[in-house]
């Protein structure tokens, strides 16, 4: 068994506990995704039409997804993704039009990498795999949801859930990004992560 195989398996087997999955689906998953190994700092996908995304699967490393504010006119991370987390812009495949974040690693990175392209081909002979998309728009949202409660509650209980959600993050990502993403200046977030530490 190669690698991709034994990642593909790893990844199945833990959606196999919420749905029933095609007999033979890890074989034309094998067929139509891609194993990279990625660098820190590296941009896998830039914003653009739905039919030119992928879907991801973080095998290891932390990802973030980023995000431009029209209204500020500045760059902002928008999630942090780590090992098992799937990363798709599932509601502009679905409902068409243009993908509106980018995806940029932050860590020394191995992730499964399936073309939108392929996708819909699965889609198109296992039917039953819509509900998967519908999950992860689901998950979508709710990661908005959290992200806007962590953002209202005091500094340093978000960077306490930073802490329990994402355990070691502080070591692998650089401060300034973590900071970034729970709004806060890097002094601050250096002041309370200590804190924590102590």
């Amino acid at each position: 068994m190669t690698a991709k195989e034994k990642y593909i398996n790893d990844a199945l087997i833990l959606l196999s506990q919420s749905f029933n999955l095609p007999l033979h689906l890890a074989d034309r998953l094998n067929q139509f995704i891609n194993l990279l190994e990625v660098p820190a700092f590296h941009y896998l996908e830039y914003p653009g039409p739905a039919e030119e995304g992928y879907l991801w699967y973080v095998v290891r490393g932390v990802s973030r997804s980023v995000a431009y504010d029209k209204n500020t006119q500045n760059y902002y991370t928008l999630f942090l993704w780590k090992k098992g987390d799937v990363i798709f812009q599932a509601d502009s495949f679905l409902f068409g039009g243009m993908r509106t974040e980018s995806l940029q690693t932050l860590d020394d990175s191995v992730l499964l990498q399936l073309p939108t392209s392929h996708l819909k081909r699965l889609l198109d002979e296992w039917p039953s795999l819509h509900p998967l998309l519908t999950r992860l728009v689901a998950q979508y949202e709710l990661r908005l949801v959290r992200y806007s409660y962590w953002l209202r509650s005091a500094a340093i209980h978000r960077v306490q859930l930073l802490l329990l959600h994402y355990p070691g993050i502080a070591e692998r990502v650089p401060h300034y990004i973590l900071a970034d993403y729970l709004n806060l200046n890097r002094n601050t977030f250096r002041k309370l992560l200590k804190k924590l530490r102590s």
